[in-house]
């Protein structure tokens, strides 16, 4: 599967973060069935904790800022394992940080591939291409669900030329 769109940041906010989910859906137990757009209403007030308890995914997280830390990637693994408690315990190595890795008013060409127990991301811009790549035996286990974006309520991105690619089967 792959995934792409030109994202551009246009604010300057602090604790702030854009989410890309890939193939996301509900761990089939009540009441987060298995299509998450059945349970919509849980999600009206987007507790995070909502998603990383009911929703099996891939969590992109990226284009943040805080106060304590650089720009960072992090990619997280829903839900929590068996036993779990935090959401800490969704993250999968590694993290990636640099204060220019998203940059306000630069227009980025992001590409998310996720082939078996691999996803790799490409950020284009700034005159500069990156690729991250994580490898997770817990990201081949997801092989259907929605593609969401969320992003929280301090930010002010556009999101425009959103495509998604699969690989037939046959």
């Amino acid at each position: 599967m792959k995934i792409e769109y030109e994202f551009t940041r246009q604010d300057t906010i602090g604790n702030s973060v854009a989410i890309l989910y890939i193939l996301a859906e509900g761990r089939d137990d009540l009441p987060f069935q298995k299509d998450i757009y059945k349970w919509r209403n849980l999600r009206m007030v987007p507790y995070m904790y909502i998603y990383w308890w009911g929703m099996k995914t891939i969590h992109v997280s990226y284009a943040t800022l805080t106060i304590e830390e650089d720009n960072w990637i992090r990619v997280r693994r829903y839900p929590v394992h068996p036993g779990s408690k935090t959401f800490d315990q969704t993250l999968v190595p590694p993290s990636i940080s640099g204060e220019d890795l998203f940059k306000t008013d630069v227009s980025y060409h992001l590409t998310f591939t996720k082939q078996g127990d691999t996803l790799t991301f490409e950020i284009e811009g700034d005159n500069k291409t990156r690729t991250f790549k994580w490898k997770n035996d817990e990201l081949g286990s997801i092989s259907s669900g929605r593609i969401g974006l969320r992003q929280k309520l301090t930010r002010s991105s556009l999101y425009k030329n959103f495509k998604i690619y699969t690989k037939s089967t046959k």
